[in-house]
């Protein structure tokens, strides 16, 4: 059901950018299928990447890589709320969700 909702929904978003084009013959639909390719490639290795390792090891690195950049930006969001706890207060504790996101 979840795969059939995501096909779904890129097909409504494709179908919604064709339709919103002043150009529709300049659709170059081998570019499309070329940049959904790359995606779904992306995708099986970003969230199956652990399992795919268990049998053949080169195809875990974009998961490590990707868990490896992860930790970077958490760490990066972590300098920035203690740098807002200096200038706010302690105050600032309640309402860190909406000074990260900014």
């Amino acid at each position: 059901m979840d795969l059939l909702r995501g096909l779904l929904g890129m097909a409504f978003l494709i179908g919604l950018a064709f339709a919103l084009s002043n150009n529709k013959r300049a659709v170059s639909w081998r570019l499309v299928a070329i940049g959904i390719g790359i995606q779904v490639t992306l995708a099986l290795f970003i969230l199956k990447g652990r399992f795919m390792a268990d049998y053949f090891a080169p195809l875990g690195w974009p998961k490590d890589a990707f868990s490896f950049l992860s930790s970077l930006f958490v760490r990066l969001l972590d300098f920035t709320i203690e740098g807002a706890r200096f200038i706010f207060g302690d105050p600032f504790s309640t309402t860190t969700a909406f000074f990260s996101l900014l």
